[in-house]
């Protein structure tokens, strides 16, 4: 059986199955509940630009995930 744990709130995630109840992103792992969280993050930083960019977006996504699991 696998154990997965949760990088940003160091909790185990029962029964993981990728992509059901965990993401990973850049080799870390998140529970459904940080990765809302992460997005809802993404969502309020890009709303405030007035043009969007996939490369904005990704280093904010970077960063706010490295933010989010020291």
């Amino acid at each position: 059986m696998t154990c997965v744990i949760c990088d940003a709130c160091k909790k185990s995630i029962p029964s993981p199955h990728r992509e059901r109840n965990y993401n990973t992103l850049l080799n870390r792992d998140l529970c459904l509940d940080c990765y809302g969280k992460l997005e809802n993050g993404i969502k309020e930083v890009m709303g405030t630009k007035r043009e969007f960019h996939v490369n904005e977006h990704n280093n904010v996504r970077k960063d706010l995930l490295y933010r989010m699991t020291r």
